[in-house]
């Protein structure tokens, strides 16, 4: 997990902590039911600092369904997010590369960067660009980051 990630988990855990003290249980008790938590989320205790993205909105999902049972809406948004990050993460990508000089004046920019993206994604990771899952995409952003900086070529001396 990341540092805003971390801050995240600790914050919701709080309120639920407080919840189940509210209820009774002893502090003992509540961190036993944070690993419980982590099992029927994860299958297995798992140490919140080793979680994966998909980890962390899975534990998140429950401590939402235990702090607001009532709010379905906020329990789906939770499990959406992977997508989301997925869509924002081939947005980011697109962007870098829809800013390549040879891209961004050719006659239709879309289809040649959508070459260059799956050219680099089979080389990288051996399927297309848009087969890739998150992990995938943020290699690949990680890539063109480092060969064309964070802002892509328009704000570098030397797009190359």
């Amino acid at each position: 997990m990341n540092p805003a990630q971390i801050r995240k988990y600790r914050l919701v855990w709080g309120k639920v902590r407080r919840l189940l003290r509210e209820r009774g249980l002893s502090a003992k008790d509540a961190d036993a039911r944070r690993h419980q938590i982590h099992v029927k989320a994860l299958g297995s205790d798992k140490s919140s600092l080793d979680f994966t993205n998909r980890d962390f909105d899975k534990v998140l999902s429950h401590f939402i369904a235990i702090l607001e049972p009532d709010n379905l809406e906020a329990q789906i948004r939770i499990i959406e997010q992977p997508e989301l990050r997925r869509a924002r993460m081939i947005e980011l990508c697109r962007e870098l590369v829809g800013g390549l000089p040879q891209i961004a004046d050719a006659v239709n920019p879309e289809f040649y960067a959508s070459n260059y993206l799956d050219a680099l994604a089979k080389r990288v990771r051996g399927r297309p660009f848009e087969s890739l899952d998150e992990a995938g995409l943020g290699v690949i952003h990680g890539i063109l980051v480092n060969r064309l900086g964070p802002k892509g070529p328009a704000e570098r001396d030397d797009p190359f």
